[in-house]
């Protein structure tokens, strides 16, 4: 019975510390991996998951640093909200890879919604969204959600027309609730017109801060999206 659980013991302890390769070449393994795959034809599938926030390990049971899993969901609350992907874990969160090829914002914003009289402001919501690796911006409530600190640069380019003038139409960043002054173009004639906003403006956010453009304008009246609704557009870049 002795020389049985002896080599029975040693059997264990190379499996112990055995390298594994799963595939083509089974017995020609890198030196420094535990775990190695090789094929001409076919895919290394890693487990299928759905997240619920970035912030939150569920459905696992605590964040561990260097997990991997393919996320299923559309679900959770920006900065924390989390879509179909490769996610792998930093030990806090889960961090999405295709958001890592720039590490940056870059959004670009086109085809807006109707423009909403709100009193003296006219909101519009960008329906096109291009570049989202973060998922920062929202169509259904116009605005966009910093995920990280960081220096961005907004341009908003604005063509509408409106029933009612003369008017200094100006675009206006709401960050956080309070409103912040962009550019003022003047409109002519008296009976309304044509107007055009531009603005180029470098600010900086912290992770959570809410900004999204109004146009500040006539109480009365209507002001509608001029032309083509791709003339009207507002990107989002982070520089640093």
């Amino acid at each position: 019975m002795r020389p049985i659980l002896v080599t029975a013991f040693l059997c264990l302890s190379v499996m112990t510390f055995a390298q594994v390769k799963i595939g083509n070449n089974p017995t020609t393994i890198n030196a420094d991996a535990v775990l190695e795959t090789e094929s001409t034809n076919k895919g290394f599938l890693l487990p299928r998951i759905a997240l619920t926030a970035t912030n939150s390990a569920s459905p696992l049971s605590a964040h561990t640093a260097g997990m991997a899993v393919y996320n299923t969901a559309t679900a959770g609350t920006a900065p924390n909200n989390v879509s179909p992907g490769i996610y792998y874990d930093n030990g806090s969160g889960w961090v999405k890879l295709d958001s890592l090829a720039s590490g940056l914002t870059g959004i670009t914003l086109t085809n807006p919604s109707t423009m909403t009289n709100s009193g003296n402001y006219w909101d519009y919501k960008f329906q096109t969204v291009a570049g989202d690796a973060f998922n920062e911006y929202s169509t259904s409530t116009g605005k966009f959600t910093a995920s990280r600190n960081g220096t961005y640069m907004l341009t908003c380019y604005n063509l509408a027309t409106c029933n009612v003038g003369p008017i200094n139409p100006t675009v206006l960043l709401n960050i956080n609730g309070h409103e912040y002054a962009g550019s003022v173009m003047y409109i002519s004639p008296a009976g309304g017109g044509s107007y055009t906003v531009f603005i180029v403006l470098p600010i900086r956010l912290n992770a959570g801060d809410v900004v999204y453009p109004r146009g500040y304008g006539p109480a009365s009246g209507t002001c509608t999206i001029d032309g083509t609704t791709s003339r009207t557009f507002m990107t989002i870049f982070q520089l640093r």
